[in-house]
C-alpha cells in the first residue's frame, strides 16, 4: 500500500536549514506498528503521522515518534505538522487561523500564516513549564558534555518539564559551548539519575546580533545525538532565562533563539511571553517553515 510523505525544513530562516520533519499525513490505513519503523526509516529527529481526532475541539489527532521513541509532545514537529495540513487544504484555519491538533499530552493550539503553498509560519501555545529543582553536581554536569565545570555560568542547572523533561545547562562563552559535546555513558547516567529527555546548553553570546541566546541540545536517548533545533524547550528555556534575570524586565517579552549551527542546520526560533505580579503566563512559540519535498513509500 502506497503511503504519501511530505518533506518540510521547520524553523527555516532559509531552504536547507531548520529541523526537518517528515509528515504522513494519511495515517489512518497505516499499520500502527509500521509507525516507529518509518521514523527509523525517515532518520529525522521526528516523523509524525495524522490520524482522525477522538476530541471534537481537534481537527486532527497527531503521533510523534523519534528513531527509538514516541512522545507525547514536541515542538518542531507540530508547527511542521500544522502548516502542512493547512498549506494543502485537510484542515480549514478558523477565523483567526489557527487550529487545534489532539496530542499525546493534550490538545494544542497552532496559529498558521500562509504565505504560499510551500512557505509560512507557524506559532504554537505552550503550557508553562514547571521546574523540577536545580542541581549542584558541576563537574559531573560538566564531564558529561565534555567541559570543566569552569565553563558553565554562575546560574544553578535547573530541570524544567513541560510533558518532555529538560535539563537547562548555562554556559560561559561561544567558545566553549562550541566544544559541548555528548560524553557516552556519563550523560546516559545523568539523565537517568535526573529523570530527563535532554539537556539544553545555551550562551548568551550569539552568532547572529538579532539573537538573545545560541543554544544546543542532546538527545542521545531518543535517537537524536544533537537536535538542529528544539521548539517544545523554548518555554522552558524562556523561564529559565526569566527566573535567572537574564532578560531585560518588562510585561511582554520575545526572545530570539539560534539552533543548529554546529550540525549545519542553522535554526531561528521566536518565543513570547507576558509576565504579571511575576508569574508568566502566555508562552508561545514560533518560527518559518518550508514545505521542500514530497513522495511515498512503495511497500
Amino acid at each position: 500500500m502506497p503511503m504519501k510523505f511530505y518533506i518540510l525544513d521547520v524553523f527555516a530562516p532559509k531552504i536547507f536549514a531548520g529541523n526537518q520533519l517528515a509528515v504522513f499525513p494519511d495515517a489512518a490505513d497505516i499499520p500502527r506498528n509500521r509507525f516507529s519503523q518509518l521514523a527509523r526509516e525517515m532518520n529525522y529527529s521526528e516523523t509524525t503521522f495524522v490520524l482522525p481526532p477522538k476530541s471534537s475541539e481537534a481537527s486532527a489527532a497527531v503521533r510523534i515518534f523519534t528513531p527509538t521513541i514516541e512522545l507525547p509532545f514536541a515542538g518542531h514537529p507540530t508547527l511542521g505538522t500544522a502548516f502542512l495540513l493547512a498549506a494543502t487544504g485537510a484542515v480549514k484555519l478558523s477565523k483567526d487561523q489557527t487550529m487545534v491538533l489532539e496530542l499525546k499530552a493534550g490538545l494544542v493550539r497552532v496559529f498558521v500564516e500562509l504565505k504560499d503553498s510551500q512557505r509560512g509560519k507557524a506559532i504554537m501555545e505552550q503550557p508553562v513549564p514547571q521546574s523540577r529543582g536545580t542541581v549542584s553536581d558541576l563537574s559531573t554536569i560538566a564531564a558529561s558534555i565534555c567541559l570543566t565545570s569552569d565553563d558553565i555560568a554562575p546560574y544553578s542547572p535547573e530541570i524544567f518539564a513541560n510533558a518532555v523533561s529538560f535539563f537547562i545547562v548555562p554556559i560561559k562563552s561561544m567558545r566553549a559551548l562550541e566544544r559541548a559535546r555528548p560524553n557516552g555513558a556519563l550523560l546516559e547516567a545523568l539523565f537517568s539519575k535526573l529523570n530527563v529527555e535532554g539537556l539544553i546548553c545555551f550562551s548568551t553570546e550569539t552568532v547572529e546580533a538579532g539573537s538573545q541566546v545560541h543554544v544546543r541540545a542532546f538527545f542521545p536517548g531518543l535517537g537524536i545525538n544533537e537536535d538542529p533545533a528544539t521548539g517544545s524547550a523554548q518555554g522552558p528555556l524562556a523561564v529559565y532565562l526569566f527566573k535567572n534575570n537574564l532578560l531585560k524586565r518588562g510585561l511582554k517579552y520575545r526572545i530570539s533563539a539560534e539552533q543548529g549551527y554546529q550540525v549545519g542546520r542553522p535554526s531561528k526560533l521566536t518565543t513570547t511571553f507576558e509576565v504579571s505580579d511575576n508569574l508568566i503566563s502566555s508562552i508561545k512559540v514560533g518560527g518559518d517553515v518550508i514545505l521542500m519535498a514530497k513522495g511515498e513509500f512503495l511497500i
